[in-house]
């Protein structure tokens, strides 16, 4: 057991005197922090925001907003560009602002470039969240309609016409003589999938690009100048040797993906992270221990890296959990020791 422990510290070093390994470990770092600023949306959010720059007019709008039934929750802004860092932050799934003179530019009948709308590219609540918007605003300037074209309508402007034409709107706006629909409750299996849903971009980055230094470690193999002590030892010494070697190379950046796990308040607990990134990279060496036996030579498995690398990515719980969509596929992301990882820890 000396011995093997002294191989470790040795290698430790070893690892420690190259620069790449550094540049390595740097990358690492830099990525994992990167993908730690980066918010993904959550796909329950309904909240929309609402930018008032205009008046009186606009603020009926937002007041039928806030008091209507609807799916979505309303957050008033009073400046634009907060409300769209907010939607791009993931905070608000869609934004709208009414521009400034819109009601003027109503009675002079312009009626385009009145409201702005901010999404994000890929939403599917926006689309229903511009229809809320622009029927409630509708609504609202139906009253004008009805006004402006009452004397082209009656040949004359009257009080008495006007208030009844305001009232018969109204009835039809609040009954359901024109538009109707029925409400009806169904059992789905949403709720259990949904579970299903969680990824994570920051611990799996950190995994990923682990097994990928684990990896390119067992690359060298191919390589006479780095594996001549290697092939001097004895077949059971020269495979503890060869799993040491790959512990020893994702030792430094696990304990570091560790740390910034934490820091980024993606983490449990410190000891639960650390240990699970022990655990990680102990199967990990096994995993490409076994694996690389498959390979007899440089060239074939510089080309199967990148096929390894996609299938943890997209198998594995990282940025996308396809297990929501295809539960096969689930399973067989355990298989891969960045599956395993995400799933047990």
């Amino acid at each position: 057991m000396e011995k093997y422990i002294t191989w470790y510290r040795l290698l430790i070093k070893s690892w420690m005197k190259r620069k790449s390994s550094w540049l390595q470990l740097a990358g690492l770092l830099l990525v994992v922090a990167l993908v730690g600023q980066v918010k993904i949306p959550d796909i329950n959010n309904t909240v929309i925001g609402l930018c008032n720059e205009d008046g009186a007019f606009v603020q009926e709008v937002i007041e039928s907003l806030q008091t209507g039934e609807s799916v979505f929750q309303f957050q008033v802004y009073s400046d634009s560009e907060e409300m769209q860092q907010a939607v791009i932050r993931g905070e608000l799934e869609g934004g709208f602002i009414f521009e400034k003179g819109l009601e003027k530019d109503l009675q002079k009948g312009k009626r385009k470039k009145l409201i702005t709308v901010i999404t994000t590219p890929l939403t599917t609540k926006g689309a229903v969240a511009k229809e809320t918007v622009f029927a409630a605003f509708f609504e609202r300037y139906s009253q004008d309609i009805l006004l402006e074209q009452e004397e082209t309508v009656f040949g004359r402007e009257d009080a008495e016409v006007s208030e009844a034409l305001l009232k018969k709107n109204q009835e039809y706006l609040k009954s359901d003589e024109i538009f109707r629909l029925d409400f009806e409750e169904v059992a789905g299996k949403g709720t259990e999938a949904a579970t299903g849903a969680d990824t994570f971009p920051v611990r799996g980055m950190a995994a990923l690009l682990i097994f990928v230094m684990i990896l390119l470690e067992h690359g060298k193999k191919f390589e006479q100048k780095d594996c001549v002590f290697e092939k001097a030892l004895m077949q059971r010494e020269k495979m503890a040797f060869e799993l040491l070697r790959y512990v020893s190379t994702a030792t430094i950046p696990a304990l570091a993906s560790a740390g910034l796990i934490m820091i980024t308040g993606n983490g449990v607990f410190f000891l639960k992270e650390i240990l699970g990134m022990v655990i990680f990279i102990i199967v990990c060496a096994i995993w490409v221990f076994l694996i690389g036996k498959l390979f007899r030579n440089g060239t074939t498995y510089a080309s199967w890296i990148m096929t390894l690398v996609i299938g943890n990515l997209l198998l594995c719980p990282v940025f996308l959990n396809i297990s929501q969509y295809v539960p096969a596929l689930g399973y067989i992301g355990c298989i891969f020791p960045v599956g395993m990882y995400l799933r047990l820890f």
